[in-house]
């Protein structure tokens, strides 16, 4: 079987929490992780960003730098990448082709995210990467991605999603989330939800892991200027090129890591915060009038997403064009997106999940409300339009408009992204 037939076929198993099969895996590939320096990362909100900015410091630091993240927006080849350059479509079937004959005969097949996960892997050890940044996909404790030993852990945020699997109060979603803290292995801490906190201390303890919490260091916001966030951390001045209160506490969350343990130089943090770029989180892709995508997809990050927009565009009222999928909490997503609307277009996105927008259109009590079948009905009259636009509810959504807005930029849907789309 080729590889991105195996890989498709895989999807089949669905997820599957636990660490046998990943662990059988690396040591098909005699144990890459045992060979590789990882920083891990885990959390409801924010973790891509942090690792975002991390990977960019370490690389202005002259280091050669991994990073696998989750999900794509376009094109898979984004989970895995290597100073900021994805993994070429080439390399990353002749991989799936390996991990196919390795497993053909496996009474468990692996899932999607564990073959993703070994293919990062290999890659990053044949490709001799000094570091590498290492984010969890929907857990911790249980998840594909824990069984490396990091140098310094990282915890971003936890709030309510995959209550399914994760359990259905912020204390079981923290236990989970903590589940990556390892013995005498330092652990940089952002959560502030008090019933999530008290979870990750007790497992930190526990572990005899060093907890340094990012709450007790001194931040100051200077506001936006020049389309950057002027920030001092400690006293160190910051310009983030990500925008958003809630950016400055990942930038935290990584200056707290990549100093206070790791030892990284201020001046290449500074760059690299300055440099960092993470598509689909309050990313503008024009400015007048303002055409923002947001992947918020659940209530915190919603409402986050709101309060940066105030924060950026004041008592602007923009067009929302909204699309979310079934197993999401969007009841609860509503009255944020009510505060700052104009006016709301619902949409459906291609994914088997997917909200159908007739189904949730009297959910809206405040603002005009329009449907459609999809983005792409809409895209020419929103690229016409003269009022501000902001697409966000699914990074699905996302990708769909990243796609529609850069067709020559963005990675084409090739046979291998065509069947796995995000």
């Amino acid at each position: 079987m080729k590889g991105f037939e195996f890989l498709l076929q895989s999807r089949k198993f669905g997820m599957k929490l636990g660490l046998e099969n990943m662990e059988r895996l690396a040591a098909a590939f005699e144990n890459p992780e045992k060979k590789l320096k990882f920083i891990h990362l885990a959390g409801t909100n924010g973790k891509g960003s942090t690792a975002a900015f991390c990977a960019q410091a370490l690389q202005e630091s002259g280091y050669r730098t991994g990073l696998f993240t989750s999900p794509h927006l376009i094109s898979i080849t984004e989970r895995i990448q290597i100073d900021g350059s994805s993994i070429p479509e080439e390399r990353l079937t002749t991989l799936l082709d390996e991990i196919a004959e390795i497993t053909r005969l496996w009474e468990q097949p692996p899932t999607f995210f564990e073959i993703m996960t070994a293919a990062a892997l290999r890659y990053f050890e044949e490709e001799k990467v000094e570091w590498v940044v290492w984010e969890t996909g929907m857990g911790g404790r249980l998840d594909s991605t824990n069984i490396v030993t990091p140098a310094v852990t990282i915890l971003t945020q936890v709030g309510f999603d995959h209550q399914e699997y994760l359990g259905e109060s912020l204390a079981k979603i923290a236990a989970e989330k903590g589940g990556i803290i390892k013995k005498n292995i330092p652990t940089v801490c952002g959560v502030r939800e008090p019933e999530a906190l008290a979870v990750i201390r007790k497992i930190a303890e526990k572990q005899d892991s060093t907890l340094i919490e990012t709450e007790d260091l001194q931040v100051i916001d200077h506001g936006i200027k020049g389309k950057k966030q002027h920030i001092e951390i400690e006293g160190i001045p910051f310009q983030l090129s990500l925008l958003g209160d809630h950016q400055i506490q990942n930038a935290l969350t990584a200056f707290t890591a990549l100093f206070a343990v790791l030892k990284i130089p201020v001046k290449s943090i500074q760059r690299g915060f300055s440099k960092t770029q993470w598509n689909g989180r309050f990313q503008i892709l024009r400015e007048n009038p303002p055409l923002v995508v947001d992947g918020a997809h659940n209530p915190s990050s919603m409402s986050t997403l709101i309060e940066t927009w105030k924060k950026v565009y004041a008592e602007t009222k923009p067009t929302v064009v909204f699309a979310v999928l079934a197993d999401k909490s969007y009841c609860e997503m509503i009255p944020s997106i009510e505060s700052i609307a104009d006016r709301v277009i619902l949409v459906k996105v291609n994914n088997p999940r997917a909200v159908d927008p007739f189904a949730i259109q009297d959910l809206f009590t405040y603002a005009p409300i329009e449907t459609a079948p999809n983005l792409t009905t809409i895209w020419s009259s929103l690229i016409d339009s003269k009022n501000p636009i902001l697409i966000t509810g699914s990074l699905f959504l996302v990708g769909e408009a990243l796609h529609l807005y850069h067709p020559t930029a963005a990675p084409p849907y090739t046979q291998l992204n065509e069947i796995l789309k995000p």
